[in-house]
């Protein structure tokens, strides 16, 4: 087997492990799923994925295929949309875009979901981690730009602190020697 399928099936196993550990813990309540977006191309104001993000894109709508997604937003760049896109089209939603800048009401959205929801948001390295933390109440680090590979799993119960996990998902984030 070669090792992105080893990771892929690794990181499916740590997914169906955390949802189960957190299923049994509350009775009701809300899943999130937060990534940054994938890897861009290096020029533009907007650039869209690279074919490296192309390829994450898809590996994270195949992880995420079958955890009940019914809710998937993004921010109003091309990156973060063409991050969704992939597993909005294997499940037929359509992706709920938010002013990347207005955390306030992209909360207020998922908060608005039913309590045994789930949903994903793709996002950016600044905006992630904050909405992580504003979620859960709990201590996420930050990301660099480097960093393509964490994948966020937020559970919010309806009454009390919200708990998360990071895992990593696709192939490992390489640091770049961008000046």
């Amino acid at each position: 087997m070669t090792p992105n399928r080893n990771w892929f099936r690794a990181g499916l196993v740590v997914v169906a492990v955390a949802l189960t550990v957190f299923a049994a813990r509350a009775e009701s309540q809300l899943t999130v799923f937060l990534v940054r977006h994938a890897e861009k191309e290096a020029t533009g104001s907007d650039p869209s994925l690279s074919p490296a993000g192309h390829q994450r894109a898809e590996s994270l709508a195949a992880m995420l295929a079958d955890t009940g997604i019914t809710a998937i937003f993004s921010s109003e760049f091309k990156r973060t949309q063409e991050t969704a896109a992939p597993l909005a089209k294997r499940l037929g939603l359509s992706v709920t875009v938010v002013p990347g800048k207005d955390i306030d009401a992209l909360l207020s959205k998922v908060r608005a979901l039913a309590p045994d929801g789930r949903a994903l948001i793709v996002g950016h390295s600044n905006t992630t981690p904050e909405l992580a933390r504003r979620l859960t109440g709990a201590k996420v680090a930050d990301l660099t730009d480097a960093d393509y590979d964490r994948l966020y799993v937020a559970t919010i119960p309806e009454n009390g602190q919200g708990e998360i996990v990071v895992l990593r998902y696709g192939e490992a984030s390489v640091a770049r020697s961008d000046p």
